[in-house]
């Protein structure tokens, strides 16, 4: 026999204490959904403003997990629980609407007991014993969850702690790790350093970047890892903190797209991957000059369309020729021995230069002046500061010798991109590779055919023949994703072994 809207009621913890009178009260708002079997109720994000109690069948909770079949990552949608008679879920979203983290479909025909946010609001306004009773049952929640609640708001902590508690009644998993911007080439690597060092780490891959409106998806996770196109600024990193969120291990070198002071603020512990595979980038970066050099791309467009004239192929030797280096960190330094392979005359500016590189021969550090001037081509690897942020302008790229060949595998706003454009149009500019894009957040690592571009510089950047762009791919091997993973996971069990800031290995502290 089916349990009456009024006994439901009562079975859920926020109502229980309130008076028959007031639980009828609300009882009366209650609104029956009928859903047929096999029927999606909720999709993941669906913003969520009302509670929902099963009064007859079952709810099916599921949420995307990433499972390695093979040598391939699927992700595919995954049961995680069932709601049955008496159970409920949305608690939460009576006082803050907000985004779903799961989908909820049902078995069978189910009969559901929803109550809008909009019916409680106008209650709680005319009944203030309700307001006081459910404040009372928020000081509860803030109390029992206190060790994962940090500045908590008492409409926030019924956010986070039902929405952890209200459909499996555990707390925060202290193993499992949301990774944002996740791949299925990077998701591999990681389940398989999980596997091979026994880990026991739980993954949870999510497609989104992280920005101000997925912060959500942090829910019931301590720990997030992050990759170089999320974004989290003061705002992004105080919503992961609401959540729980006690670590950040960012599965890249660059510190850049973090606000490092309101993360030390909040005492979110922050880690990086200082070195992996310098070569990588190096030999990606090598690539593009050969590439733009020798015009293979404009070849290899031309005989796939059977035509072998060599008009408009003509590159130049390498040896014998300059080229600088701004930057001489490990992945420079790697360029650079490169370089001296095929016979080049190295030109470096960097304000801290190599000791490694001082004592090789046809190896000058000289200033960034006599280094543009002098140079055939050049390479940048410098960090993004500051101190570095265009440092290839209008006025710097006048100084360089004409016909100049640029190739940038470090940070997009190393250069005024429209200042490049300006460069090439007037021939001071012989070509450029890139694999990086100042505005390249929005569209590196997803395919945009469908929604194309909006950004006129980057569509006029592709219109140059002599301009060829990659999209942040100097990374991509598959020595340096295995780096990536077990400096990750390195990183995380540090965490879990209790090291806090600085006292990581890799903390952003030591950059």
């Amino acid at each position: 026999m089916s349990k009456t809207p009024l006994d439901l009621l009562t079975a859920v913890p926020a109502f229980t204490g309130l008076s028959s009178e007031h639980r009828i009260l609300i009882a009366q708002h209650l609104q029956p959904v009928t859903l047929e079997a096999n029927y999606t109720h909720i999709h993941d994000n669906q913003l969520v403003d009302s509670l929902y109690i099963v009064q007859d069948g079952e709810l099916v909770v599921s949420k995307k997990v990433a499972h390695r079949q093979g040598g391939n990552v699927a992700t595919k949608q995954t049961e995680v629980a069932t709601l049955k008679s008496g159970d409920f879920m949305g608690l939460c979203s009576l006082f803050k609407p907000y985004p779903s983290t799961a989908q909820l479909h049902t078995r069978s025909s189910t009969t559901l007991l929803k109550l809008p946010s909009a019916s409680l609001t106008p209650l709680l306004a005319s009944n203030p014993q309700i307001a006081l009773h459910l404040l009372g049952y928020l000081s509860q929640e803030i109390e029992e969850h206190r060790d994962h609640l940090m500045e908590w708001s008492p409409i926030a902590s019924l956010t986070a702690a039902s929405a952890v508690t209200g459909l499996s009644g555990n707390t925060l998993n202290t193993k499992k790790v949301v990774f944002y911007d996740a791949k299925p080439y990077m998701n591999k690597a990681f389940l398989e350093e999980n596997e091979k060092k026994g880990l026991g780490l739980e993954f949870e891959f999510v497609e989104s970047k992280l920005s101000s409106t997925t912060v959500s998806l942090a829910l019931g996770s301590k720990i997030v890892c992050c990759f170089v196109n999320d974004q989290l600024p003061a705002e992004v990193l105080t919503g992961l903190r609401k959540l729980g969120v006690e670590m950040i291990a960012m599965r890249c070198n660059g510190t850049d797209n973090v606000d490092i002071p309101t993360a030390d603020m909040l005492g979110l512990t922050c880690a990086r991957v200082p070195n992996y595979s310098p070569y990588s980038v190096a030999e990606h970066a090598v690539a593009l000059a050969m590439c733009l050099n020798r015009k293979l791309h404009r070849a290899y467009n031309k005989v796939s369309k059977a035509d072998f004239s060599l008009n408009g192929l003509v590159g130049f030797d390498l040896h014998g020729r300059t080229v600088g280096v701004i930057g001489t960190g490990k992945i420079g330094q790697c360029f650079v021995d490169i370089m001296l392979g095929f016979g080049m005359k190295v030109l470096c500016y960097d304000i801290y230069p190599s000791p490694y590189l001082q004592q090789k021969s046809n190896v000058t550090y000289t200033t960034l002046d006599d280094l543009l001037s002098q140079s055939d081509l050049i390479s940048l690897h410098a960090p993004l500061l500051p101190s570095t942020k265009y440092m290839l302008n209008e006025e710097t790229l006048g100084k360089c010798k004409s016909g100049v060949l640029i190739i940038n595998t470090s940070r997009g706003p190393l250069i005024d991109t429209k200042a490049l454009v300006r460069g090439l149009k007037s021939g001071r500019v012989g070509g450029a590779g890139l694999d990086v894009y100042e505005g390249e957040k929005e569209y590196f690592y997803e395919d945009v055919r469908e929604t194309g571009l909006r950004d006129d510089t980057l569509a006029r950047l592709l219109t140059f023949p002599n301009v060829i762009v990659t999209g942040h791919q100097a990374f991509l091997t598959t020595d340096a994703l295995g780096q990536i993973a077990t400096t990750t996971c390195g990183n995380i069990e540090e965490f879990l072994d209790g090291k806090r800031g600085k006292d990581l290995t890799h903390s952003f502290n030591a950059v």
